[in-house]
């Protein structure tokens, strides 16, 4: 059984003080004291180094998918290699790994998809609190008529 370090260990072998400079954001300060983000899924904070990659995507390359410019095919492979380093990360198949604009488009986007292959009889286990939509995404599942949500 894995044994817990306790924080201060963690701190020390830790530098928080580093790792916040990593992140803009938790610069901020309203009234001269310091914000704290408890935003959850409703906002994420973001390390600087992401901020320069995607202005450096932006301003070099940002173009459609699929398409016949030297800027297209760089998105394509930019997108083939985080999905392979995805895939590397979660131990699953690049083919399989998704990106979308956050957590949220991208349950609703399953919701619907979902929603599209039940019929009546089947039921669906939601497990609310996982995440702040769980207790939304899945609304257009349940009206489906003969579906039951599980728990009720």
């Amino acid at each position: 059984m894995a044994r817990l370090m306790p924080v201060a260990t963690i701190r020390r072998q830790l530098d928080v003080d580093k790792v916040r400079r990593e992140f803009p954001a938790l610069g901020r300060a309203r009234n001269g004291r310091p914000v704290l983000f408890a935003d959850a899924p409703g906002g994420t904070q973001v390390p600087q180094r992401v901020i320069d990659a995607m202005a450096t995507y932006l301003r070099e390359r940002n173009a459609n998918t699929g398409g016949a410019f030297d800027t297209s095919r760089e998105t394509d492979e930019l997108i083939v290699e985080a999905r392979r380093a995805a895939g590397d990360f979660l131990g699953a198949n690049p083919a399989e790994c998704a990106f979308g604009q956050n957590m949220t488009t991208l349950s609703y986007a399953l919701s619907r998809s979902v929603a599209q292959t039940i019929s009546a009889g089947d039921e669906i286990v939601v497990m609310n609190g996982l995440y702040a939509t769980g207790g939304r995404d899945h609304t257009r599942v349940q009206h489906r008529p003969g579906c039951r949500l599980l728990p009720e």
